[in-house]
């Protein structure tokens, strides 16, 4: 993957890397590093299952690679029944595996975000699904049917682009009652772009009543003022909500300013791109 043809994929990849190396320098005993290009971005699997992304980037006078994991910003609803058991945003859906080939999850205002879920029943019935932007606005109400003859299904947002940057929020709904919430992250791309809803939802104010905003409205206007001020930082502080810096390593030898540490030599490392291949090993 070249992270270079996708905006918001490069700019969650640079984010994360500034994160990886901000983890190296708490470390009393190293120089100020400084996270630069982004050479490469490739998907990490490990038995046939995935285990994030590999993120290989310059620092001064080096290289790192770090692999980094997204996380799961599914909440569900106290007391509520586990109905549905899973409730995902991402993007390119494939119906047949039922997963989301973007597995990564960044979104940036140009994509087309798709709901997928999972329930736990035998009978057939309906939900609703209700997606908040982030001012709290409904921006669309789908009811989706379950059957018992499938165990999956997803369902698109359907929204005119670009999409409002920032934190987004869908809800799941069985007869009104909230079961479960799930946030997701639209990226800002660098151009000025704008969403504006025309009106208000005419279900809004059956809805929000339903958003968790105890202490949140502070944070939410906090970080649409940073966005609008410095987009970098913004993607910083959110990116860490987001996604989990799993380990980092060294490519090759470091700076002179930084201490020899082969311990976090990629090449000793089970996870790198760069460590050592054991089906590639003949026996002699």
């Amino acid at each position: 993957m070249t992270p270079a043809a996708n905006p918001a994929l490069l700019a969650v990849a640079s984010s994360l890397a500034r994160h990886a190396v901000s983890l190296l320098d708490q470390d009393p005993h190293r120089c100020g590093l400084k996270a630069g290009s982004i050479k490469s971005m490739t998907s990490y699997f490990r038995r046939d299952h995935y285990q994030g992304d590999l993120i290989h980037f310059n620092v001064d006078g080096a290289q790192l690679e770090t692999l980094v994991k997204p996380l799961s910003r599914t909440v569900f609803a106290a007391s509520a029944t586990r109905l549905v058991t899973v409730l995902q945003v991402g993007s390119n859906y494939d119906p047949k595996e039922q997963i989301l080939r973007n597995r990564i999850g960044v979104l940036s205002q140009l994509s087309k975000p798709v709901a997928f879920f999972k329930w736990n029943t035998n009978q057939n019935t309906s939900i609703q699904l209700v997606w908040f932007d982030p001012s709290h606005r409904v921006r669309a109400v789908h009811t989706v049917n379950i059957t018992d003859t499938a165990k999956a299904g997803s369902q698109d947002l359907n929204l005119n682009v670009p999409l409002a940057a920032g934190i987004w929020t869908v809800i799941a709904f069985y007869e009104e009652r909230k079961l479960l919430s799930s946030e997701f992250l639209i990226v800002p791309l660098p151009d000025d772009h704008q969403d504006y809803p025309s009106g208000e939802h005419p279900s809004q104010k059956k809805w929000e009543q339903h958003l968790e905003t105890d202490g949140g409205n502070v944070r939410n206007k906090w970080l649409s003022e940073l966005m609008k001020s410095n987009a970098q930082t913004y993607l910083d502080h959110v990116t860490r909500d987001f996604y989990s810096v799993e380990d980092v390593c060294f490519v090759g030898t470091i700076s002179p300013c930084q201490p020899s540490s082969p311990g976090l030599s990629c090449l000793l490392t089970e996870w790198s791109s760069f460590s050592p291949d054991p089906k590639s090993q003949m026996p002699s």
